[in-house]
């Protein structure tokens, strides 16, 4: 009975461990990164391609505007970026932008690996919202174009560096992936129960 007792409380200190730094991690990623979260106005491929040329336009006027990516006037400015854009198209919908904590799933690029978890992420739902949606770090910059290798750039890389932890740069790096995987699932769950 002792053996078993003590197995349990081995096995639930090492589950709290686990949520603790799973945890710890997420934050200070969230902290590091803003995502952005596009949701097409339909399912239509017209929408879908629409949605896309947000994404282009919208991620290539946040790294030229020089406004902070923690201001309120960052979500503005992608907010606006995206109309003028809709606006540009002529289509009978616009968007709306917000800040929002959001559960992202896994996303892998060429040499970084985000963990499933909640992150700060800019919401631009366009039209209805009731089509298919698209992920992306809006800071640094990581909104690919589907002809781009998916690498973040040396630029990128040192933005990143500057903004989270040697730890935690090196656990998205790939040097680190069983911790990566420990974050990542207990992201997922987090995300399932909410």
């Amino acid at each position: 009975m002792k053996k078993l007792f003590s197995v349990l409380l081995a096995a639930l200190s090492l589950m709290s461990y686990a949520l603790i730094y799973a945890e710890t991690v997420n934050t200070e990623l969230s902290s590091g990164l803003l995502r952005m979260h596009i949701i097409a106005n339909s399912d239509s491929e017209e929408d879908q391609s629409i949605k896309l040329g947000v994404r282009d336009f919208v991620s290539k006027g946040l790294s030229d505007c020089g406004i902070l990516p923690s201001s309120p006037e960052y979500v503005q400015k992608a907010e606006l970026l995206a109309n003028e854009y809709l606006g540009e198209l002529c289509v009978p919908y616009s968007a709306k932008a917000s800040k929002e904590r959001v559960f992202i799933p896994k996303k892998s690029y060429k040499n970084i690996t985000l963990p499933s978890g909640r992150y700060n992420a800019i919401r631009l739902v366009l039209g209805d919202g009731e089509g298919q949606n698209w992920w992306c770090v809006a800071y640094p910059p990581l909104c690919f174009t589907e002809d781009f290798d998916g690498a973040l750039s040396e630029n990128g890389e040192g933005v990143l560096k500057e903004n989270i932890s040697e730890e935690a740069y090196s656990l998205i790096s790939g040097d680190v992936r069983y911790r990566l995987l420990i974050v990542d699932v207990i992201g997922g769950i987090i995300g399932k129960i909410e």
